[in-house]
């Protein structure tokens, strides 16, 4: 997710972090068929201030992201170790997304 927490605003450089959001979520589902939501904080979750995606992106940092666990509600943020794997090629494919795009701008 990407700012704004505190508000369901979005921010100016919106559509450049939709368009980076949009290849990670489908390499997260493609990694374990696992659908995570995206979009602005406030507007996918809930609003929520004082978020670090929020300060990065107001301090000039545009791909400024926010990532939840995979759990739906059952266990929170104590998955079981059954998940962590998982979890983490999850964010595995999606660093690997990002950093693809990010290095092809530079």
């Amino acid at each position: 997710m990407c700012p704004w927490g505190y508000t369901t605003q979005l921010p100016k450089d919106y559509t450049l972090m939709n368009n980076l959001m949009t290849p990670i979520a489908a390499a997260i589902t493609k990694s374990h068929q696992k659908r995570y939501d995206f979009g602005s904080i406030a507007n996918t979750i809930y609003v929520a201030s004082g978020s670090s995606a929020d300060y990065t992106y107001s301090i000039g940092v545009i791909y400024s992201f926010a990532v939840e666990l995979r759990d739906t509600g059952q266990y929170g943020f104590a998955l079981p170790s059954n998940q962590i794997l998982p979890q983490a090629e999850e964010i595995l494919a999606a660093v690997l997304v990002m950093g693809n795009q990010i290095k092809s701008e530079i």
